[in-house]
């Protein structure tokens, strides 16, 4: 005898359309990371480097960053990240390879990869984004930076309560222009976050414009999977701006503390070439 008559009571069988409105309720869940966050908006949210060393000095802490805009917009990166993953199946895509457009992949689908691989193409090579980046922050360290290690190889070992009146003033001269040079290195740096964000900002709004405007593609796995190419790109984009931000502080703060030529290149903005020759 079936168990619901031994019971009394009715077998739970699932409503007609159960299986397809929970089908249906994990498109909708995908669809919505998709469309997570602006990445426009997210790029006009990065916190721009500080304007003086008394703020990066505030901003650091034993050589962690802790300036609040900074923590927040980091997290907000994360997040970003950890969606377009959820999007990609569970793993970050590659944006560094074009995207194969499928005959049978819908018209948004095509259309985003078309997007992503024309932006490929036009920041490749020398007008790769992180590369170019790189060339400028290391022509602002290696610059600004040899000018504060000949003012660091002047000054005179003196106790703080130095009483050779000579030598502090001496140093004293030596340390006011070390402010005044980390001053215009400020400037710099807060300029050259101005002019990328200015020059890349455009490229990530037709992203977003693209995506909105193909939203359908994220109604399949391979259609995501592009969209989550395109957005990965992008976030490239705007983390190389919150990078700016991000060595104006370790910059600031390595120079309070003197630099002498012994810093990381990251901090000095050295390049090591003999390490790129071939081996004899």
């Amino acid at each position: 005898m079936p168990a619901e008559q031994l019971t009394g009571t009715t077998p739970m069988i699932p409503p007609k359309h159960g299986i397809a409105r929970v089908a249906m309720a994990v498109l909708c869940s995908l669809a919505l990371q998709a469309h997570a966050a602006s990445l426009a908006d997210l790029m006009t949210q990065v916190p721009p480097p500080p304007g003086d060393a008394v703020s990066a000095m505030n901003a650091m802490q034993d050589e962690q960053i802790i300036e609040p805009a900074y923590v927040a917009f980091a997290q907000k990166i994360a997040d970003e990240r950890a969606a377009i993953s959820a999007l990609n199946g569970g793993a970050l895509p590659p944006t560094t390879e074009p995207l194969e457009q499928a005959a049978t992949a819908s018209a948004g689908e095509q259309a985003i990869a078309r997007e992503f691989n024309t932006y490929l193409t036009t920041h490749s090579g020398k007008d790769d984004p992180r590369a170019a980046l790189g060339k400028r922050t290391r022509w602002v360290k290696k610059a600004m930076g040899d000018r504060q290690i000949g003012i660091t190889k002047k000054l005179q070992p003196c106790s703080d309560s130095c009483q050779n009146a000579a030598v502090a003033a001496s140093n004293q001269k030596l340390l006011l222009q070390r402010e005044k040079t980390l001053s215009t290195e400020l400037e710099m740096w807060n300029a050259l976050f101005g002019d990328w964000k200015k020059t890349h900002m455009p490229v990530v709004v037709t992203a977003q414009q693209r995506l909105d405007a193909h939203a359908d593609a994220a109604q399949t796995e391979s259609g995501r999977a592009v969209i989550a190419r395109y957005r990965a790109a992008m976030l490239n984009e705007i983390s190389l701006l919150f990078s700016i931000t991000d060595s104006a502080i370790r910059r600031a703060v390595a120079i309070e503390h003197g630099l002498d030529g012994s810093e990381p290149d990251s901090i000095s903005g050295a390049t090591r070439k003999t390490s790129a020759k071939p081996q004899s």
